[in-house]
């Protein structure tokens, strides 16, 4: 197994993640650290915590896709020895049975993508809310992909990837938002991308609504980018029918609020013209809903969650925010720059 950190300027988390995983490895598995045009100490510090350290020297940030294509590019040689190549984030984290329990799940014959647990969102309505969101998209939206046979989106951190399967991509993955970008190649081509709960990483959500907002504007940003970028990985996924429709929707589609927002306007309108129409687009809107009621009945702690949904109006401001953020050019936009 080779673990793949990608990191500017995250001396002050490096360190704790990579000793977290480290005791678990065997001495066949290994962790690399890209450390990617960083003005601080976390190349010594990853070096100092047992991870094999290449910089990367640019002259400026490009985003994570651009530092995993030259490490692969560099590195092809000796990822070709691996049988499972794992992508984490540096300011994530891993319980103490990651490793293991990522190589049982793991077949070689899909790309997996692992349960990413949103913690430390306690205290602040902003951070639940945006964990509730993500506990929605992958608790049940995802698992209802998965009951059909469709591929579910890859999320930045948790992924399991064949190293040849990661290799043939390469050379177009060079954007701020490698998962998207991984998502597209991957599932254009054929390749399955499948879910799994049974292994999981844990990320913090920002807790305030300047750092959400910011995290935000990187996304949307990425969203764009990776659409025009990628136009014949959407096309054909396009041209797949619903599995392939699904797949663009969890991409591209967001938020999920801003959405059905929009179904909700377009249902009354078209309920003076097209009842049927309206009845379809109210029937999909009803379904949203019964999914979040469903995903919060299923949550232990409910009343956290349902007192946050009383801030929603704080929650919609925080993504407008990020809308507007999106335009001010700032590459590696991080929650807590």
């Amino acid at each position: 197994m080779a673990i793949l950190i990608v990191a500017h300027d995250e001396a002050s988390v490096i360190g704790q993640l990579i000793l977290s995983i480290k005791n678990a490895l065997s001495s066949r598995d290994r962790v690399y650290v890209i450390a990617d045009n960083c003005t601080d100490d976390t190349a010594q510090l990853a070096a100092g915590a047992g991870a094999a350290v290449r910089s990367r020297r640019t002259g400026g940030p490009e985003g994570k896709g651009a530092a995993l294509q030259w490490f692969i590019n560099r590195e092809r040689t000796a990822l070709e020895e691996f049988n499972l190549v794992a992508i984490l984030d540096a300011d994530g984290q891993v319980p103490s049975d990651f490793v293991n329990e990522a190589k049982a799940a793991f077949n070689g014959e899909a790309v997996i993508q692992c349960f990413v647990k949103p913690v430390n969102y306690c205290g602040s309505a902003i951070g639940t809310l945006s964990a509730l969101s993500e506990i929605l998209e992958q608790k049940t939206f995802d698992r209802i992909r998965s009951w059909l046979g469709w591929p579910i989106r890859l999320r930045g951190t948790g992924m399991l990837i064949p190293p040849a399967a990661l290799i043939n991509v390469s050379d177009r993955i060079q954007t701020e938002v490698e998962d998207i970008a991984l998502s597209l190649l991957f599932a254009s081509v054929g390749i399955p991308i499948k879910k799994t709960d049974k292994v999981s990483v844990y990320d913090p959500k920002p807790l305030e609504p300047a750092s959400a907002s910011k995290q935000r504007a990187r996304w949307f940003r990425g969203q764009w980018v990776a659409f025009w970028h990628y136009r014949p990985e959407v096309l054909k996924l396009l041209a797949r029918g619903p599995a392939g429709w699904s797949l663009l929707g969890s991409l591209f589609l967001k938020p999920l609020w801003l959405l059905d927002t929009i179904i909700l306007l377009f249902a009354i309108l078209f309920y003076f013209y097209s009842p049927i129409i309206s009845a379809v687009l109210g029937s999909i809107l009803a379904f949203d809903i019964l999914c979040l009621v469903y995903t919060i009945a299923c949550l232990e702690d409910k009343k956290t969650f349902i007192k946050a949904i009383f801030h929603f109006p704080a929650f919609i401001v925080m993504w407008l925010r990020g809308f507007v953020l999106a335009f001010q050019k700032s590459p590696w936009r991080r929650a807590r720059e």
